[in-house]
């Protein structure tokens, strides 16, 4: 069996070996972003192949010849020390088209973070080899753009997530979004499967899966009333850079990992903003459309 047709940020990602009595049981845990069981594979993007394995069929030997090879390995418990010990890990391969997820047991794949996890893991990967980023970060959708926040752990994310939703914004996600680059080399926003806890827990599909163009990227702190200031390009790139996960810890990555920091804040020059949990949407709105402008206009 096969799970297909997840697009994420221009790829398509394809998903094989899965055991055929679990087929609709994880088809209802991504209810609403798309119809992962079918035969068409004419989406567009460039196609990226996953197979189901087993860890009886991995080693450290193995892991140290694959590794050799080019092959990257990650788990949820980071170093791979025991693998008898963990649920699941993530293989993939030099060009990141051909990978691995290696489980337990096949009742593994009904916990939705370890398909999850596999998705985030290749997408970052694949996104920095095409100049964009996997960012955690939460996001939503109003006026036709993308806008998105980053922070540290309790500064605001979901709190802010709230409020655009309770004004009427579409949500992307309160934990991780993608920014994939177009053929001028713009970065555009797309809803994708990973959702964040708020969106699931709402029943959230993200919106139509359309594209975005980025209105803006935010730090935010937490406040008694409405600030939007500049940041300073340091802290700019220091915020973009710690919120790159999956590749933004490998030295081999450094070089691309720098690129994209420095293009994205160029393109996109962070703010600071700091609100109270009383902002009112339109406050939000009317505040993010005013900085926006003044960008612009200073460009």
């Amino acid at each position: 069996m096969s799970l297909g047709a997840i697009t994420i940020g221009g790829f398509q990602h394809l998903i094989e070996g899965i055991e055929p009595s679990l087929e609709t049981q994880i088809e209802k845990q991504y209810q609403g972003i798309t119809r992962l069981f079918s035969s068409n594979s004419g989406c567009a993007g460039r196609s990226v192949f996953c197979s189901i394995c087993y860890h009886a069929s991995l080693d450290k030997q193995q892991i140290e010849q694959m590794t050799s090879e080019g092959w990257r390995f990650w788990s949820p418990l980071g170093p791979i020390v025991a693998i008898a010990e963990l649920e699941f890990i993530v293989a993939l391969s030099p060009d990141s088209l051909n990978n691995r997820l290696y489980i337990q047991t096949p009742e593994i794949l009904l916990n939705r973070i370890v398909i999850e996890n596999y998705l985030r893991v290749a997408t970052a990967h694949l996104l920095l080899k095409q100049g964009g980023c996997l960012l955690h970060s939460g996001g939503f959708i109003h006026d036709g753009l993308a806008w998105l926040f980053v922070g540290v752990s309790g500064a605001g994310k979901t709190t802010l997530t709230r409020i655009a939703h309770e004004g009427g914004a579409t949500i992307l996600s309160d934990d991780i979004n993608v920014l994939f680059r177009d053929s001028e080399g713009d970065f555009l926003a797309t809803p994708v499967p990973f959702s964040g806890e708020f969106r699931r827990q709402h029943n959230m599909t993200g919106g139509s899966g359309e594209a975005l163009p980025v209105g803006g990227i935010f730090r935010i702190e937490k406040s008694d009333k409405l600030i939007i200031k500049p940041l300073e390009a340091v802290s700019q790139q220091v915020t973009l850079l710690s919120n790159m996960p999956f590749v933004n810890n490998i030295p081999e990555y450094a070089d691309n990992v720098d690129a994209v920091v420095s293009t994205l804040a160029n393109r996109h020059p962070l703010q600071t903003l700091q609100f109270s949990k009383e902002l009112q949407f339109n406050e939000l709105a009317s505040g993010l459309a005013k900085s926006r402008m003044e960008q612009q206009h200073a460009a």
